[in-house]
């Protein structure tokens, strides 16, 4: 008896995204998501950052076990894209990884606040999946 195939639960919405980067006129993006409850705010960042094989990303595609987990431990989770091969050379992706991060550093706390939203920006949890870790 063949089973049915493994399905994936829809994306969940994201609270607000941002464009983190601009390369070569594609604005580069990192959604954030939150626990459903701000009782526990401040909250810690999680930066997950995709597979794909260089060749082909999407935010959207994360682990949703990991991300309730991580809300579950107060972290807000921000899911990034990044350039691809074979436009964007090997040397560069750490890159986008890096502008990632220090966009999260610079400007995530601010722009959470704006929304009245608590965040702890100055320690960053980093993880990722096959190529994306």
């Amino acid at each position: 008896m063949a089973s049915a195939p493994e399905t994936r639960p829809p994306p969940t919405k994201p609270f607000c995204t941002f464009v983190y980067k601009e390369l070569k006129g594609s604005k580069l993006k990192i959604d954030i998501h939150i626990p459903s409850s701000l009782n526990n705010a401040p909250f810690f960042v999680a930066l997950f950052i995709p597979g794909g094989g260089w060749m082909r990303v999407n935010r959207d595609d994360y682990s949703h076990v990991l991300c309730d987990e991580l809300h579950r431990l107060n972290y807000v989770f921000c899911s990034m894209n990044y350039g691809l091969l074979p436009e964007t050379p090997v040397t560069e992706l750490l890159e986008y990884i890096n502008a990632a991060g220090t966009w999260i550093r610079q400007n995530l706390c601010q722009e959470m606040e704006n929304m009245n939203v608590k965040v702890d920006c100055s320690k960053l949890l980093v993880l990722g999946q096959s190529t994306g870790g």
